[in-house]
């Protein structure tokens, strides 16, 4: 008679297995209940190697969750949390189970041993391919079970071939499998063989070893979750360096090259390497339906227009072709022509959407999409620039962000090409041609100076960290340019269909806030139902331009009175456009009837593309921001969950030990109720340690006045603001809570001076005295009247007002208009000096 290594009907047990009693006693040692005849001794000595067994458990289950949380290395970390359960349970065997799928039409899902440990003397199931994985399909009742979340146990005399041989064959009597659970999925198991003697494990220890199973999965695929996340992050930085190489390197060439067709070669070279493209083209578009291929690069070799033209047609048909010029069907212009196309289209040429010929052609050289981005010179596609790529290889976003700018600098070297051109001509002609020739080396001479601006801007916006530094001298350099006297930057929301101020420039300046003598509606959103020409610039993208004759009905409310009151006598708008997505209202105001050239206009919207870009940009930069919040909550949250939840599962677990026991066996209970105390005391600092892990990186290393300087200076770089950091009296350490809220005071307060103050110095000085330590903020700003803040301007006020009173100091606001502001918060240092 066989004796069974399993009782308890929560478990699940294969068919066939002896699992079923066949004795009383077998009853009363696994459950501890008595039956007639039975010796007590025997029963009470079982109960207690039981309870010792259970405590041992209980501990290894608290060193092991310990070790998964601190633990640098996460393979080490679970090598050594299975030979803690392995010794602790006296398993010849721990392993943890991975479930995977070898391809997509397969039933049943793989098995595979992740990590093992093997007792001294006990086989390696690693050594022998065939027992470290397999299919569940040899095992379709074990499969079953697990995925409806049962522990499994059975002999392996009793499992089905081939799956008995290979674990025979490294010397499995009998296995428990307990599966790991991860985000509510069934994700694999943890297995415990039995290789010298079969072994009995109850329930509650079954029980038990389920929560660090779900433990140890769950640390596995967070590391692996982190792993994917920083892949992807490393990739977009990756084609971010990529893309601003590119640019710098065109703008390079542009300046070093005066010939066009000299730059396009040049160009086309960047874009091959930076794209890893198979082969890219530049076309030229003479009339609405025909193109002709300029030129040619394939594996590192360019062929210029005239090698084009000698090409064999009988080898090189479709080349040939297009470089004679090909007339595009209508059907594949999508209701458009070749010069009416103002975006980027992607053509994938794996599901025969070309020209048929083209579609041929593009399969025998093996390319599967097509990134064709026109080039736009006075609102029309006079070329594009077109990149091919292999199967399965996808133009990313950034990847196509970068053709439109290469497509733009293009767009702009062509019409430089030909107004160089058109000067060159002139100049043979008679005294009136030479006055044109005149004009047209004057018109170059602005054209290189839009050259030169444009390239500063690239060159900026590539290399400038601070996006709303960019911007202001975006917005800077084309309020000088179009000789406007002021300018507005309004952004545009689309949840509420409405218009809010961003920037301004005046008088050379730039501030973020509206100026007092302006219209009060650019202090609330402006909707865009009362601004018929953002929906009709939006659909018409140009400058609209109006004059003070036309002013009367067609500005907002009270922006004609204003324009009357500082002699502004013409205003010329646009549509900040990324795409067809508007992101903003660029407005300026002129002290002289407005008259722009074509160029002028031309060099504006460029510059005005380019502030939308980096609004676009500040929108994906406070959206990652958001992302990386998020994470850091995630963070903070799963630290509550794998701390306090894990601390709390072990004081219940040992509170509900000391059921029953309290009155018979007092000694055990106390020492289940230490052991509690002990939980909740590591669960405690746990806690701490999460909360203090959201406290400035720059103050791990830094004292309060040294980071207070860094980010004051850090701040007010490339503002007219002069900040000046001062300490007085012994500098001496800070308790963690004091210094990392005078920071977040003087932060929130330097913040305020920039945003609203108009201030050109501000002085932050810190007052270390014997009980208390003082930090004052002045600046000579406009100041403003404390009484008329309302409750939704005051928020940063009320919040550096109620973290003083958290550390039981006191806040101090002083501010008159026209006379600067005062900010001075005093706190104790009792108590809380570090030591």
């Amino acid at each position: 008679m066989q004796e069974p290594f399993l009782q308890d009907d929560s478990i699940a047990q294969l068919p066939h297995s002896p699992l079923t009693p066949e004795n009383d006693r077998f009853n009363e040692l696994q459950f501890g209940f008595a039956q007639p005849g039975l010796d007590k001794t025997n029963l009470l000595s079982h109960n207690s190697q039981t309870e010792i067994r259970h405590d041992r458990l209980l501990e290894t289950t608290a060193t092991v969750a310990h070790i998964l949380l601190t633990a640098a290395n996460l393979d080490s970390s679970i090598q050594q949390s299975l030979q803690l359960l392995g010794e602790t349970l006296e398993s010849d065997r721990v392993n943890v189970i991975e479930n995977f799928a070898p391809d997509s039409n397969t039933l049943f899902p793989h098995w595979r041993v992740l990590y093992e440990w093997d007792s001294p003397g006990t086989p390696c199931q690693f050594s022998d391919s065939t027992a470290a994985q397999g299919s569940y399909e040899e095992i379709p009742e074990i499969f079953e079970r697990l995925q409806q979340g049962q522990t499994v146990a059975y002999l392996i005399e009793d499992s089905p071939e081939p799956f008995r041989s290979s674990q025979l064959a490294v010397g499995v009597k009998a296995t428990y499998l307990v599966p790991i659970q991860v985000e509510g999925q069934w994700w694999g198991a943890i297995g415990l063989d039995d290789c010298q003697k079969v072994r009995h494990r109850n329930p509650a220890e079954l029980s038990v070893l389920g929560v660090l199973a779900n433990c140890v999965g769950s640390a596995i695929q967070r590391q692996r979750t982190q792993q994917a996340l920083l892949q992807a992050e490393l990739v977009r930085v990756t084609e971010l360096a990529r893309s601003n190489e590119a640019l710098q390197q065109t703008i390079d060439t542009l300046g070093a090259l005066d010939n066009f067709d000299d730059f396009i070669p040049a160009v086309l070279a960047i874009v091959a390497r930076t794209f890893n493209a198979a082969d890219c083209a530049y076309y030229e578009h003479k009339w609405d339906q025909t193109v002709y291929l300029r030129y040619w690069y394939s594996s590192g070799k360019i062929l210029n227009p005239m090698e084009l033209q000698l090409l064999d047609p009988e080898h090189h048909q479709v080349l040939h072709q297009l470089a004679t010029g090909f007339t595009v069907p209508l059907e594949h212009l999508h209701g458009t022509t070749v010069r009416d196309r103002t975006h980027a289209v992607i053509i994938d040429h794996t599901c025969a959407k070309s020209v048929p010929d083209f579609h041929a052609f593009a399969i025998s050289q093996g390319w599967g999409l097509e990134l064709n981005q026109p080039l736009l010179v006075d609102g029309k596609a006079d070329g594009a620039l077109v990149i091919y790529r292999g199967i399965n290889q996808p133009f990313s976003d950034v990847e196509i962000m970068l053709a439109e700018g290469l497509a733009k600098q293009l767009a702009l070297a062509m019409q430089a090409s030909r107004l160089s051109a058109q000067a060159r001509d002139r100049a043979v002609e008679t005294a009136i041609a030479r006055e044109r020739e005149k004009a047209a080396q004057q018109q170059a001479a602005e054209l290189s100076r839009a050259n030169t601006l444009l390239r500063n801007s690239l060159s900026r916006l590539s290399t400038e960290p601070n996006l709303n530094d960019v911007l202001g001298q975006l917005l800077l350099e084309v309020t000088r340019y179009a000789g406007a006297s002021v300018a507005h930057v309004f952004s545009y929301d689309a949840a509420q269909d409405a218009l809010t101020l961003k920037l301004r420039v005046r008088d050379e300046q730039v501030f973020w806030t509206p100026a007092d003598d302006e219209p009060a509606i650019f202090r609330s959103p402006i909707p865009v139902t009362t601004t018929p020409v953002f929906t009709h610039l939006c659909q018409h993208p140009q400058l609209a331009t109006l004059n003070i004759s036309e002013f009367s009905g067609r500005l907002w409310t009270g922006v004609s009175e204003w324009f009357q009151a500082k002699g502004l006598r013409g205003t010329s708008s646009c549509v900040l456009l990324v795409g067809d997505r508007p992101f903003g209202f660029l407005a300026m105001a002129f002290s002289h009837p407005v008259a722009l050239r074509l160029v002028d206009e031309e060099l504006i919207l460029a510059l005005a593309q380019q502030i939308a870009l980096v609004m676009q940009l500040t929108t994906l930069a406070e959206a990652a921001k958001e992302t990386a919040l998020l994470e850091e909550r995630n963070r903070f949250a799963r630290d509550i969950h794998d701390t306090i939840a894990q601390a709390l599962t072990g004081i219940i677990l040992q509170l509900e030990a000391t059921k029953g026991i309290v009155a018979t066996q007092p000694e055990v209970a106390h020492e289940h109720l230490s052991r509690a105390r002990a939980l909740a005391r590591d669960g405690l600092a746990e806690a701490r340690r999460s909360v203090w892990a959201l406290r400035p990186e720059a103050l791990e290393s830094q004292d309060l006045p040294t980071v207070l300087h860094y980010f004051a200076q850090r701040m007010t770089t490339g503002t007219r603001l002069k900040a000046t950091v001062e300490v007085r009296g012994t500098p001496f350490p800070l308790s963690p809570m004091i210094e990392m809220n005078l920071l977040r005071i003087g932060q929130e307060a330097l913040t305020n001076v920039l945003r609203h103050a108009q201030a050109t110095a501000v002085y932050l000085t810190l007052h270390f005295g014997s009980e208390v330590v003082q930090l004052d903020v002045v600046d000579n700003g406009q100041g403003f009247d404390p009484e008329q803040i309302t409750v939704d301007q005051g928020f940063g006020l009320i919040g550096m007002q109620e973290r003083s009173q958290r550390l039981g100091g006191r806040f101090s606001l002083i501010s008159q208009p026209e006379s600067g502001t005062t900010i001075s918060v005093t706190v104790p240092t009792s108590g809380g000096q570090a030591t």
